[in-house]
């Protein structure tokens, strides 16, 4: 039975939050959940965790779109076992599993199943489905995460692991971050139309 959750403005189904670095990324919502990414040299990010949760097997989807295609700029779609109680970000609180657009790189999967940052995954990113405005797409069958992107005509697999960590209750994050090596452009990601194909959600 499919449901939709796109209304980023309802405080009683999304929490939005930004990085420990606060003040520099703006998280705020326009008819979509909008992530302003400035030219700073530093670390930052923010995004939306679901209050809701997703109860056993499931299939979501969001569109996004990313003003700034370039490398330093990822966005993902993710399932995480906790709601965080202060910051929002990518690649963080483990455990996870994510379908993600990694940079210029591309689409990939991502999973944690552990308990820090240095035990992060990452698959092999997908050149071919770099897009500015696009579609990620996660699917859980038991243990097994798989991740897609739109390819404008298809889904195509981005990825597929097993995680034994995740709960049988998960919470969904969609957020995007700005790596701090280099003074990257300014970007920002949208996500908007995030759907839920099939699953049951708790309030």
């Amino acid at each position: 039975m499919p449901e939709e959750k796109s209304d980023y403005s309802d405080i009683g189904t999304w929490k939005l939050g930004e990085a420990e670095t606060k003040d520099i990324t703006k998280v705020y919502v326009a008819k979509t959940l909008v992530i302003d990414i400035p030219d700073k040299k530093k670390f930052t990010g923010g995004g939306a965790v679901s209050n809701f949760k997703l109860v056993g097997d499931f299939d979501i989807q969001v569109d996004y779109t990313n003003s700034n295609l370039s490398e330093g700029v990822a966005a993902e779609m993710a399932v995480v076992n906790s709601n965080p109680p202060e910051s929002i970000l990518v690649h963080s609180n483990p455990p996870f599993v994510g379908s993600e657009l990694d940079e210029d790189d591309g689409p990939r999967i991502n999973w944690n199943s552990g308990t820090t940052y240095e035990e992060n995954k990452y698959g092999r990113t997908k050149r071919e489905g770099a897009y500015k405005i696009g579609k990620l797409r996660l699917k859980r069958d038991n243990n097994r995460f798989t991740s897609y992107y739109w390819n404008g005509k298809e889904w195509m697999q981005s990825g597929q692991i097993e995680n034994p960590k995740m709960n049988n209750k998960v919470h969904v994050r969609l957020a995007a971050k700005h790596w701090s090596e280099n003074n990257y452009p300014p970007a920002t990601v949208t996500f908007m139309n995030f759907q839920i194909n099939s699953g049951e959600i708790e309030e």
